[in-house]
């Protein structure tokens, strides 16, 4: 789907993601070396980063606990024996 975001907060970790695009698609990659160069000169980018990663964060979290809380109101499967 068009406008979306490969990688996100997992991206920042020292882990390695593949992705494969299914249509057209621009694609931006920093080096790290970089990205802290930039962050260290432009406070506002680095602000920036760090409240999206914190709305990422919440979001992921809220959807953890309305899974949790669906689950929880299920009715309970019986089991026959």
């Amino acid at each position: 789907m068009g406008g979306q975001l490969v990688g996100g907060m997992a991206a920042q970790g020292e882990h390695q993601f593949f992705a494969r695009a299914l249509t057209d698609s621009v694609v931006l990659r920093i080096r790290e070396e970089d990205w802290f160069d930039v962050m260290e000169d432009h406070f506002d980018v680095a602000r920036s980063a760090f409240r999206y990663m914190a709305t990422e964060r919440g979001r992921v979290m809220l959807a953890g606990t309305t899974r949790e809380a669906e689950r929880a109101s299920e009715p309970p499967v019986s089991v026959r024996p």
